[in-house]
């Protein structure tokens, strides 16, 4: 019947879009926005608004399998380490669970409706590639972050770079540490898309905590060896304040020249594995990507 192959066409276009949402949510929409604002949790607790469509139909299913079995406190914790240093701040485990189930569910739905509509001896086949690809793309939010954790990585420390140089004009101007890392923060975090997060943790640690104990966290906290440099080169001009600071600036100097050097590096040898990746590679990739999930609904057009 016409009608029904126009249907198909329509039915994969669908999918094909729902797939793309949940894996490229828009910002405005990640289920964690409503449990951030703060006065409004009751209220929200019970029901998900302003997300995707597929995160509205996935997230009852999702809270009906925590309820069965929830999910540990490690492996929470370890995605919420993941989703942090990979930059993404604003997100929650639970969007990266939801991203998860909608893969296991999407893609072995889509193509047992092809194989059921194409029928015949190729159902079995096409039903047996759908759960593989299921299975495949459940790991794929989990793969995402680890690919963003590399950038991000690169990221941090550029701006973390500039943090420095900012320290180091700050103290050369006649500041004490504390009040150089006070300046350097103000003056930094607005820019700095990676490390503010980092950076707004580090001055409310200073205020609470005292500068000392803050830089302790912060260098446990960004688990980075230029980060551990820097702390130790600030505690040491602490404990010297009143003292000539030039040879302890001179050494942060000799650490932010080399934290620059390793910026380049970094970026030539990532340019490098990339230049070595041949474009047709791609192309293909995409074709085939293009072929599996959405070509199989024209055959029937033929």
């Amino acid at each position: 019947m016409p009608e029904l192959k126009y249907l198909i066409v329509v039915l994969a276009g669908i999918l094909f879009w729902m797939f793309n949402r949940i894996i490229n949510p828009p910002k405005t929409e990640f289920a964690a926005r409503d449990f951030l604002e703060q006065g409004k949790l009751s209220a929200k607790a019970d029901r998900i608004i302003s997300k995707s469509i597929v995160h509205q139909l996935m997230y009852p299913l999702y809270s009906r399998l925590q309820q069965i079995r929830p999910t540990s406190k490690s492996h929470y914790d370890d995605i919420q380490d993941q989703l942090i240093k990979a930059g993404e701040y604003d997100s929650r485990p639970e969007d990266v669970q939801i991203a998860q189930l909608t893969n296991a569910v999407l893609y072995p739905l889509f193509f047992m409706v092809i194989g059921l509509i194409i029928g015949g001896d190729k159902q079995h086949i096409i039903t047996f590639a759908g759960v593989a690809a299921g299975l495949y793309m459940y790991r794929a939010p989990l793969s995402n972050l680890k690919a963003k954790q590399k950038k991000q990585d690169e990221q941090l420390l550029a701006e973390f770079t500039r943090f420095t140089t900012v320290y180091l004009m700050q103290v050369s101007g006649n500041l004490t540490p504390d009040e150089a890392l006070k300046k350097a923060i103000s003056n930094s975090s607005s820019r700095a898309k990676a490390l503010s997060y980092y950076l707004n943790k580090f001055d409310s640690d200073i205020e609470t905590k005292g500068t000392t104990r803050a830089l302790h966290e912060l260098g446990k906290t960004m688990e980075k060896s230029y980060v551990d440099r820097f702390v130790n080169n600030v505690q040491l001009a602490i404990k010297h304040a009143g003292s000539d600071q030039t040879t302890l600036n001179l050494r942060l100097r000799e650490s932010l020249t080399e934290m620059s050097e390793q910026v380049v590096d970094e970026k030539i040898n990532r340019l490098k594995v990339e230049a070595r990746i041949p474009v047709f590679v791609s192309v293909g990739m995409i074709a085939v990507y293009m072929t599996v999930i959405i070509g199989s609904s024209f055959v029937m057009l033929m």
